[in-house]
C-alpha cells in the first residue's frame, strides 16, 4: 500500500493504493469501499435488507437498531424516548416509532448471527411459545438474546449432527449441552444430552447461543417480558398522543434546510412519522388482536389527504401526483426516503382491508415511479428535490441516507413486484458495490 499525491478538479489530493485502486483519503471524496480505522484499511460492507418485505416481521432491520444510544436521545419520565433540539427536549413521533418497531423486531426475531455465515433457519412464533429451527456447521453460531428468563421445555437433536447449546444461567454458572460426555472444563459444565433433560425445567435461562443443527422449543412468556410491556407502553402512547386530526405532531419548530425552506412552526405533521407508527401499530395489533391499535392507524390516514400548508402533509408534484411530505416545508421539499417509508405504513395498513390505506398506496406509488429518476444523481442519490423546487444544486444524500434508499426500493420490489422499481435498486445499489457511475456523453 503506498501514498502519492493525485489531482482532482485541479486539487491536488493524497491517496492510498489499495489492491490496485486509487483511493482518496481525505472527506472531499468518499468512498465505501475503503475506511480508514486506527491506521489500517479495510472494507466497509453495508447493510442491506435482504430478506423479502413482511409486514407482520422485524421491520427493515429495525430489531438492529439502539435508538436510546442516539447522542440526542433521552427517556422521559415514562421512559419513552425524548428528542433534544436546541436545547429543549420534545417528544419526536419518529424516533419514537423507531424505538417501537425496534422493540417489534427483537420480540419477533430473537437471535442474531455471532459467529460465522448466517444459518439456515426458521422460526415459528406465537404469543405463547416459541420455537426456533437452526441448521448449520459448527462454524456458524447464533445467539438467541433472552431480555427474560425463558423456560426451556425441550431440545430435539438431529441424529447426524454435532452441535453445541451454551446456556448462561442467572447465577452466572455456564452450561453446554453437546453430543458428547459430560465433563466439566474451565468452570463450564458440559453435559450430554440425557444428563441435561435431569437438570431441574425451571431453569433460568439469561443467555443462549446455538452451534450445528438443533431444534430448540422454549416457553416465551410474552406477556410477562419485559420488552413487550415496554413495546406496549410505545403502542398506547400513539394512541394516547394522536392528534384529532388523526396526526402525529411535532411540537417544536423545525428548519430542513437553512437557506432554501422556511420554518416549520411548531405543531408540525410528517408523513414518515405517520408512515412509521402506521407500521409500529399494525404489527402490535398482529400480536395482540387489540383494535385500538387498528382504529388508530386507520385515524392516521387523516393526514393523507390533507394539503401540507393545511395541516397534513399531502402535496402534489407537477400539480397532479400526490405525494407524501415528510417536512411539511415551503417550498416542497420531498424528501424521498420519508415518501417511501410513509408508502410502506400504507401498505402494512392496507392488508387488513383497509381500502383508503390502498388507494393512498396505489396513488403515492405511481408517484415514486414517476419521480425516482429526479434522485439518481449519475453515482449517488439525492436526498430530496430541493435542487427544483429551490432551483439550485442537488442535496446528495450521505451513504447512510443512500443505502437506506437501496433497502427502501428493494421492499417496494418485494411490494409491488414491478420491474421499474427493481431497476433503480439494482442501480444504485450498484453505485455502493461496483463504484458504478452514468457514462459520460
Amino acid at each position: 500500500m503506498k501514498h502519492e499525491k493525485i489531482k482532482v478538479f485541479n486539487k491536488e489530493f493524497e491517496f492510498v493504493e489499495f489492491e490496485g485502486k486509487k483511493y482518496i483519503e481525505e472527506n472531499y471524496i468518499f468512498s465505501n469501499k475503503l475506511i480508514k480505522k486506527n491506521h489500517s484499511y479495510g472494507y466497509d460492507t453495508p447493510k442491506y435488507c435482504t430478506d423479502s418485505y413482511d409486514h407482520t416481521k422485524d421491520y427493515l432491520k429495525f430489531s438492529e437498531l439502539d435508538v436510546k444510544s442516539w447522542r440526542i436521545v433521552s427517556d422521559d419520565e415514562f421512559g419513552i424516548p425524548i428528542n433534544t433540539y436546541a436545547g429543549n427536549q420534545h417528544h419526536y413521533p419518529i424516533t419514537i416509532a423507531h424505538y417501537g418497531l425496534q422493540l417489534f423486531g427483537k420480540i419477533i426475531k430473537p437471535y442474531t448471527c455471532y459467529m460465522g455465515g448466517h444459518l439456515e433457519h426458521s422460526i415459528d412464533f406465537s404469543i405463547e411459545r416459541g420455537n426456533i429451527s437452526l441448521k448449520a456447521g459448527t462454524v456458524t453460531g447464533y445467539s438467541l438474546p433472552l431480555l427474560f428468563g425463558s423456560l426451556i421445555s425441550s431440545i430435539e437433536i438431529k441424529p447426524e449432527s454435532i452441535f453445541r447449546v451454551h446456556i448462561k444461567l442467572s447465577n452466572k454458572e455456564t452450561v453446554i449441552v453437546y453430543e458428547g460426555d459430560s465433563k466439566l472444563i474451565k468452570g463450564a459444565r458440559y453435559l450430554s444430552l440425557e444428563d441435561f433433560k435431569k437438570l431441574d425445567p425451571n431453569l433460568n435461562i439469561t443467555d443462549l447461543r446455538v452451534r450445528g443443527s438443533v431444534n430448540i422449543a422454549f416457553c416465551k412468556d410474552i406477556i410477562n417480558n419485559p420488552c413487550y410491556k415496554e413495546m406496549l407502553k410505545v403502542a398506547d402512547w400513539f394512541v394516547l398522543n394522536q392528534a384529532s386530526d388523526g396526526s402525529w405532531k411535532s411540537y417544536f419548530e423545525h428548519v430542513f434546510y437553512l437557506g432554501r425552506t422556511d420554518p416549520m412552526s411548531s405543531g408540525w405533521s410528517s408523513a414518515l412519522g405517520q408512515g412509521l407508527a402506521i407500521s409500529f401499530l399494525t404489527r402490535v395489533y398482529h400480536i395482540t388482536g387489540n383494535k385500538k391499535y387498528l382504529n388508530a392507524c386507520i385515524a392516521g390516514l387523516n393526514p393523507f389527504e390533507v394539503k401540507s400548508e393545511d395541516g397534513g402533509v399531502l402535496t402534489y408534484w407537477d400539480g397532479q401526483y400526490m405525494f407524501y411530505e415528510e417536512y411539511p416545508t415551503s417550498p416542497a421539499s420531498f424528501v424521498l426516503n420519508g415518501f417511501i417509508f410513509s408508502l410502506i405504513g400504507l401498505y402494512d395498513l392496507s392488508q387488513y382491508g383497509v381500502s383508503k390505506a390502498a388507494e393512498l398506496f396505489n396513488k403515492g406509488f405511481l408517484t415514486l415511479k414517476k419521480i425516482l429518476p429526479l434522485y439518481d444523481l449519475g453515482n449517488k442519490s439525492a436526498y430530496d428535490l430541493t435542487h427544483y423546487t429551490c432551483m439550485t444544486f442537488p442535496n446528495i444524500a450521505r451513504w447512510g441516507y443512500h443505502i437506506t434508499h437501496i433497502n427502501q426500493l428493494f421492499a417496494m420490489y418485494c411490494i409491488t413486484g414491478d420491474e421499474n422499481i427493481n431497476t433503480f435498486y439494482s442501480r444504485w445499489k450498484s453505485y455502493l458495490d461496483e463504484g458504478f457511475s452514468c457514462r459520460t456523453n
